[in-house]
């Protein structure tokens, strides 16, 4: 019997073998490439005024307030455990926005970089509290909103690695400011005994949350620390992470990407006594 176990796994083997070569063959055939035709999830912190039906699967997986998340997934992260990455990429963008009742997520309407002359806008001046910046001359209210994206790879527990996007605005901005300034210093020796600046991706970091207050309340932000150096035995995370750098770099990222949740939003009613021009 145990010689017949041992054939039987033999011959399991084998065949795994002969598939997985016959996958390899055919890799990436029948996959949607196009940057349109996916996304690329955001990591987000379940914070408690996160929506209620998005509150509800986060909490149906054992998620709580603090937590990190996949927006696309729903993967949970604990917040005070953080989760390893490898960042790949950074850009500031500028998103427009609908206004006017929105139901289901959409992608914004436009996407400017710093570089782009953005619309003139203005403030509403009939809510000193709302700080959007509308566009100017806009009938449905909509507005603009800037971002600082970071790029990154996640590395799970079960070795597995996924792309995703750091969104942060507002109150984050000093924590992505903060990032890119430890990223910016780190270096390393070169084969000659030189001191030289890696790339974005020659490191990992730690992502985690950690309370935060402002005028308008208390809510969690991020906290990043530096964890390691990426090892000379780890190969396909560079490929990985030079690949997904090339990406951003060439600004190939869908703009779905950056699909704003389901949301009930009524466009104000402008009077502005500010105007705004970037």
């Amino acid at each position: 019997m145990a010689k017949q176990a041992v054939a039987k796994k033999k011959i399991q083997e084998v065949v795994l073998t002969e598939v997985d070569n016959l996958f390899e063959a055919h890799a990436g055939e029948g996959l949607a490439t196009a940057p349109t035709d996916t996304v690329i999830p955001l990591l987000k912190i379940f914070q408690d005024q996160t929506k209620a039906d998005i509150k509800q699967i986060l909490v149906d997986k054992g998620g709580k307030p603090g937590d990190i998340f996949n927006n696309v997934t729903y993967d949970i992260f604990k917040g005070d455990e953080g989760v390893l990455v490898v960042p790949c990429g950074f850009n500031r963008r500028y998103l427009v926005w609908p206004g006017g009742t929105i139901e289901g997520g959409r992608p914004p309407l436009d996407v400017f970089s710093p570089a782009d002359q953005l619309p003139e806008t203005q403030l509403n001046a009939q809510n000193p509290d709302d700080r959007k910046l509308y566009i100017k001359g806009s009938s449905d209210g909509r507005y603009i909103e800037e971002q600082a994206n970071h790029y990154v790879l996640i590395l799970k527990e079960d070795g597995g690695i996924e792309p995703a996007i750091l969104v942060m605005k507002s109150s984050q901005f000093k924590n992505s400011r903060r990032w890119n300034s430890i990223i910016n210093a780190q270096t390393r020796t070169g084969a000659n005994g030189s001191i030289f600046t890696p790339p974005r991706y020659a490191n990992i970091y730690r992502i985690a949350t950690t309370d935060e207050t402002n005028a308008k309340g208390s809510f969690k932000g991020f906290v990043i620390s530096h964890e390691s150096q990426v090892s000379g035995d780890q190969g396909h995370l560079v490929e990985r992470a030079m690949a997904f750098a090339k990406t951003v770099e060439e600004d190939g990222v869908s703009d779905s990407s950056f699909n704003e949740e389901s949301s009930s939003k009524v466009a104000p009613d402008i009077n502005p006594i500010a105007s705004v021009v970037d």
